[in-house]
């Protein structure tokens, strides 16, 4: 299912990229939208097929969390702009959702610096349990394709911009149900974004089939 143009609108302006602050006017009913309440029927999109590898060197693929429900951010490791606050949110969550069966995806923008190697000394730098946050990279072109399409959100490479700039991305948590459907955006820098994403993932856990 692809998003509607009125949703694909306010994605690319919510969604800042590094370095860069998130649009402050939106439209408050396409906010409702994509803000989805914890047991809203919204489907937003769906997840094509993808391949990745994790920070401990498995292949990772749709397959693999198909039956889970999952958050999943974008970032990568040398970042210097919102990347760190996204991280720490997503840290949050790994400790709100503690004894819950929701997954939580970090997938990088810059797999040609972020090897799995990169990914495992982030992972441990930031306190993340890697059996239930998965830091995962992979082919940067497949890897854009699958953010834009499956995602619609906005992902840039900025081949003269310095270290820690050089990609523009969004800054949205998404969550995704266990049948692999786009079910929410929330911002990834707020407590307000995770504590609402918290929700919605937390009632897709428990209601599998709606």
């Amino acid at each position: 299912m692809k998003l509607s143009s009125v949703i694909v609108g306010f994605l690319m302006l919510a969604c800042a990229g590094c370095g860069q602050d998130e649009a402050a006017a939106v439209h408050s009913s396409a906010r409702t939208v994509l803000e989805c309440k914890k047991d809203d029927p919204e489907v937003l999109g769906s997840v094509a097929p993808f391949h990745f590898t994790s920070s401990d060197g498995r292949t990772v693929t749709e397959q693999d969390l198909l039956g889970k429900v999952w958050v999943v951010d974008f970032f990568f490791t040398t970042c210097s702009g919102p990347c760190p606050r996204i991280t720490t949110q997503m840290r949050a969550l790994q400790d709100d959702l503690a004894g819950s069966k929701v997954q939580l995806v970090s997938i990088s923008v810059d797999p040609a610096t972020d090897t799995p190697e990169a990914l495992r000394d982030y992972a441990q730098r930031v306190g993340a349990d890697t059996s239930r946050w998965w830091f995962l990279t992979g082919d940067e072109t497949a890897t854009f394709e699958l953010i834009r399409s499956s995602f619609a959100l906005p992902v840039e490479r900025a081949s003269e911009a310095q270290i820690g700039f050089q990609v523009s991305h969004a800054t949205r948590l998404v969550v995704v149900d266990a049948r692999g459907k786009v079910r929410g955006y929330y911002a990834g820098e707020t407590p307000e974004g995770r504590a609402m994403a918290r929700e919605r993932a937390q009632w897709l856990a428990q209601h599998l089939d709606s």
